[in-house]
């Protein structure tokens, strides 16, 4: 029985990562997968700190949502490399915003607010840097934890050092 619930999710497993995504109560779903309900609450924190059963979990929200890790890195870079001379175009005379119908649909989603002020039409694209930072993390670039650094504060009462 332990060997079958090593591999991937199937049986009981496999009922307790679709019983969890109807309602995210992770007790309520290890009892109607079918483990004993007295240890239900026991059985559903070791099935979720498992990491195969985790990846499984997110897999299935993924595509009950129709997003895939794919798709997410994919919108992701579209950000993080979107080059601002495919909105606008800019001279000597003026800044000129591109007519958004010579945009391809991808290009358009890098855009997170047109608007028509006082100065003209106001293009905000999507955060470049967040986008990047986030591609950094998931391609692993910022593993590397930051230096642990020490504040030491003098205490004005104490005694100096003879």
């Amino acid at each position: 029985m332990a060997a079958a619930e090593g591999g991937a999710p199937g049986g009981r497993r496999g009922r307790f990562v679709r019983e969890y995504l109807r309602d995210l109560d992770p007790e309520a779903a290890a009892r109607r997968a079918g483990y004993a309900p007295a240890r239900a609450a026991a059985t559903a924190r070791r099935l979720l700190r498992d990491p195969a059963l985790g990846a499984a979990i997110r897999a299935a929200w993924g595509a009950r949502a129709g997003v895939s890790a794919e798709a997410v890195v994919r919108e992701l870079a579209l950000i993080a490399f979107a080059d601002l001379a495919e909105f606008v175009d800019w001279d000597g005379a003026g800044v000129r915003v591109r007519d958004s119908r010579a945009l391809d649909a991808a290009r358009r989603r890098a855009i997170v607010e047109v608007r028509q002020g006082p100065q003209g039409v106001q293009l905000k694209l999507a955060s470049k840097q967040a986008a990047l930072e986030a591609l950094g993390r998931h391609l692993g670039l910022h593993d590397t934890p930051p230096p642990e650094t020490t504040l030491v504060i003098a205490n004005p009462r104490a005694e100096p050092d003879a």
